[in-house]
């Protein structure tokens, strides 16, 4: 592509970093305590999930990369986004739902998932950012316009899919769940409340072992002092 984009073009292509960014924050923010909330995974076997899946990343990104450089001359990158937008909603949802089945064929079905939907999305991405820097090779000033407009478009999905959640569930006149001190997820009132039970812990540790109250015999011993040398 030698024809330079104009800016309106590129402010539109950089909407494709914000579509790409909602799937993104949404695995970032919630996955992990989908997990072990939801599907009620213990924390090691959720954790190790997302590790597993975090390496898978790295090297699906890795062979997309190659892949793409070694493209055929007449496939277009815009023909690769079109043809992996589909697959990559897809693995999305199944990133998210239940599995069917139980024991341990349900820990590699939600890993299956997992690791579907990092590869749907390396395949996606990846050609979409050699995109952005295939158009703006006219000019430096070009691509830092595009770099601008994608980082602009990249933060909002964060605000969005925070903000999405507690919108949907008071349209749909669903109570927001109270936080309590066991839970994980790492909120203002989850960690208020696991700050007051460990403060109520600590206080009645030292009320148990008498710590705090060995001010009292040096104050008694004082006011005896006292009334001894006023005698």
């Amino acid at each position: 592509m030698t024809a330079r984009p104009s800016k309106p073009r590129l402010l539109l292509f950089a909407f494709g970093d914000f579509a790409f960014n909602l799937y993104w924050q949404s695995i970032m923010l919630f996955l992990l305590f989908y997990y072990t909330d939801a599907l009620n995974l213990p924390i090691g076997i959720a954790a190790t999930t997302y590790m597993v899946a975090s390496v898978w990343d790295g090297i699906a990104n890795f062979v997309a990369g190659v892949l793409v450089d070694r493209r055929r001359e007449g496939t277009h990158y815009g023909a690769l986004l079109v043809g992996g937008a589909l697959p990559l909603g897809i693995c999305f949802t199944l990133t998210y739902l239940p599995p069917a089945v139980q024991g341990g064929w349900a820990i590699a079905s939600i890993l299956g998932a997992h690791l579907l939907f990092r590869t749907a999305y390396a395949g996606v991405n990846v050609p979409y950012l050699a995109m952005s820097a295939r158009i703006t090779v006219a000019s430096c000033s070009l691509r830092a316009s595009e770099w601008a407009a994608n980082a602009t478009a990249s933060s909002w999905p964060s605000v969005a899919v925070t903000a999405a959640p507690p919108l949907a569930a008071t349209m749909l006149g669903r109570p927001r769940p109270q936080p309590s001190s066991t839970t994980l997820v790492p909120g203002r009132g989850g960690c208020l409340a696991r700050a007051r039970a460990r403060i109520s812990a600590l206080c009645q540790r030292r009320a148990q072992y008498g710590i705090g109250r060995a001010a009292a015999p040096s104050s008694s011993l004082s006011a005896s002092q006292s009334s001894g040398r006023t005698m």
